[in-house]
């Protein structure tokens, strides 16, 4: 079963128009190749936003691992339908948290939760600190400039190998 093309139609406009031409008419085998490479510099992109948007901690304090520290690019598990990257956090091992423990630290910073009492009677709302989503919102046009840059540096190596 042959592999359909890569659609990275989402750069229209970003002023790589003509490069987009020339990369829908590549080997799906290529367009892959240099899929994977725009990826994941777009998602670096957004990463350094993000790691500076995250909160260290409620109290200020910073000791041991903390989310910003496991916060990484990741590349997509390989597929014929899929390439591209995504950003993760820490595994609870890696936050410190234990293995019985309810929640996940990363998650209740992200959205938000409610601290109840120990009788239960009471309950203090701790608001969303988003991180996530602020990053993605806030690089999104930086990150696809680099891409495009991305998509005209491998284009030009591959034209030059000819």
């Amino acid at each position: 079963m042959a592999s359909k093309p890569i659609d990275i139609s989402f750069l229209k406009g970003q002023g790589v128009d003509d490069l987009l031409v020339v990369f829908d008419k590549l080997d799906v085998k290529e367009q892959k190749k240099i899929a994977r490479k725009m990826t994941r510099a777009g998602a670096k992109v957004m990463l350094n936003t993000i790691k500076s948007l995250t909160p260290i901690d409620f109290d200020g304090e910073r000791g041991g691992k903390h989310l910003v520290d496991t916060l990484k690019v990741r590349a997509l598990p390989r597929s014929r339908a899929s390439v591209g990257a995504y950003i993760r956090t820490g595994t609870r091992a890696e936050l410190g948290i234990d293995d019985d423990a309810k929640g996940y630290y990363p998650t209740h910073i992200e959205y938000g939760f409610t601290r109840k009492s120990r009788g239960g009677l009471t309950s203090t709302n701790v608001p969303a600190q988003s991180y996530l989503r602020a990053g993605f919102d806030i690089k999104n046009p930086a990150s696809f400039k680099v891409m495009g840059v991305m998509l005209f540096k491998e284009l030009k190596k591959r034209w030059l190998a000819k």
